[in-house]
């Protein structure tokens, strides 16, 4: 992103007061390099046209669009992987291949399948007590709730080899409330209902952790900004960030490994593939006490 000014859009109301033409529109005068978005979730809703195109946005920031422009999604945003795998191929179908630009925060917040039916839930409870609020069921509220309780998952989760247990211990404890709705309230979710969204989360999480691997911006970026500076630490920071240990970038059989990592995406040309091998064989050099 260009250094300079940065302008914010805010809602001072309820919503639905037009942020995403907004934005687009300024982004159109080419005064900008980046639109990030900063909290919320999929309940909101930016409706985009371009042309005979229309595409509603939810995780994905207004501005994808804009040939360019780089998009943030920063780490006060609880992304529901469903909603931003189905966003991106979207994208794609219109003619927007926005995954070399879009850079996702591995420290915003993991919307899990559950918090969808203890959003339910919780809106039916306040329903039968005269309280409901009218949310949109997205799994808003209970996903900042975890994050308040400091149990929530991240996005950056997604590439770590213990993913599946930490979902579980969440999982877990998220059951034992939904257990509660049902006896003290009777809100109660099919058993089949709750196998589906599951078995739906976990092909989107896989797809989410491809669309965070090496062709994504962020981990490109990283290598780029090793590049420059040519310390180790920024490779480091690249095996943090995709959760591995730096062993796996400078182990004895790393080209393979790499090679596999890298999975030959189309968005990802075999030249950019062989640019990152070679950067990451200059790294093991120089850690090896190679020319500096």
């Amino acid at each position: 992103m260009k250094k300079g000014f940065i302008d914010v859009v805010v809602g001072l109301q309820w919503g639905d007061e037009g942020k995403g033409k907004n934005i687009d529109e300024l982004l159109s005068h080419g005064a900008y390099s980046g639109v990030a978005r900063f909290q919320g979730g999929a309940n909101a809703g930016h409706t985009l046209k371009l042309g005979d195109r229309t595409f509603v946005g939810h995780i994905v920031p207004s501005g994808c669009f804009q040939k360019g422009i780089e998009l943030y999604v920063g780490n006060g945003v609880v992304v529901d992987a469903i909603s931003l795998i189905k966003e991106i191929s979207e994208l794609k179908s219109l003619g927007f291949n926005v995954t070399p630009r879009l850079y996702i925060s591995n420290r915003a917040k993991l919307v899990s399948y559950l918090h969808i039916f203890l959003d339910q839930a919780d809106e039916y409870r306040r329903k039968k007590l005269g309280t409901q609020i009218g949310t949109t069921s997205r799994g808003i509220g209970p996903t900042y709730s975890d994050v308040r309780a400091r149990r929530v998952l991240l996005v950056g989760d997604v590439l770590s080899p213990d993913f599946t247990k930490k979902e579980a211990i969440l999982s877990k404890f998220h059951m034992n409330l939904l257990k509660m709705y049902k006896k003290e309230y009777g809100f109660e979710i099919p058993e089949q209902k709750i196998k589906e969204a599951r078995e739906a989360a976990e092909k989107s999480q896989k797809e989410l952790a491809d669309a965070l691997g090496f062709e994504s911006a962020t981990a490109i970026s990283l290598i780029e900004s090793g590049e420059r500076k040519s310390k180790i630490e920024d490779l480091e920071k690249m095996a943090e960030f995709l959760h591995r240990d730096i062993k796996f970038f400078l182990g004895i059989e790393e080209k393979a490994d790499i090679r596999f990592a890298l999975r030959a995406d189309k968005d990802l040309s075999k030249k950019d593939q062989d640019e990152i091998l070679r950067f990451i064989n200059f790294v093991k050099k120089e850690k090896d006490g190679g020319t500096k």
